[in-house]
């Protein structure tokens, strides 16, 4: 073989090779054609006028649509992983109201949640304080005991900025509840809309 055509077969093959790892790399091979990095990047708005709440969810997740699944005024309340876009992909996020009727301390709104009978963020949970919107909140961490559905399940209690009227009754605290590799980044993109009655 020619010097020539060395030059030429081996140029052939490194572009084969270059295109071959831009495919691999860029998630054009994984379904719907986006990888999970451009998945966890690319967010989608929720709005609940209900609740008061606006806040980002990775793009590609749904609404659970399940019989059991919560739903205010045709509106969602947890959205989850399109394991068919992204099957090792578990993540979830809900929102709720905590304790209605009562102006109490955020400490004791958080104890109510781990209070539970079906305890589900285990025997003995941990709670910590933070700021979410600026608000102060608490973050509900599970303890090792933690059982299913709700396994690798946490959750964040935010006080409303103002209390709101939901379902004939009034709250004071905001719930975001989701898997712990989830939901700080969506708390973070947490807003309160139209919270002044």
């Amino acid at each position: 073989m020619s010097g020539d055509k060395k030059y030429y077969v081996f140029a052939a093959v490194a572009v084969v090779v270059i295109a071959i790892i831009f495919f691999f790399f860029s998630g054009a091979g994984a379904p719907g054609g986006y990888s999970q990095r451009q998945e966890q990047s690319r967010l989608a708005p929720y709005v609940n006028p209900d609740f008061h709440i606006s806040l980002e969810y990775p793009e590609f997740w749904r609404p659970d649509i399940s019989t059991s699944a919560p739903k205010f005024n045709g509106n969602y309340l947890r959205f989850g992983a399109d394991r068919s876009v992204n099957p090792g992909d578990d993540g979830f996020f809900g929102i709720d109201a905590v304790d209605p009727e009562k102006d109490i301390p955020i400490d004791l709104a958080a104890k109510t949640v781990v209070l539970d009978p079906a305890k589900p963020y285990g025997a003995s949970p941990t709670i910590t304080s933070s700021t979410v919107a600026g608000m102060e909140a608490r973050l509900i961490n599970p303890s090792a005991d933690q059982q299913l559905p709700t396994k690798n399940g946490v959750a964040l209690i935010v006080k409303y900025p103002a209390p709101i009227a939901l379902a004939g009754h009034t709250f004071y605290f905001f719930m975001l509840y989701g898997d712990k590799n989830h939901l700080q980044s969506i708390a973070n993109t947490l807003q309160f809309i139209n919270a002044l009655q």
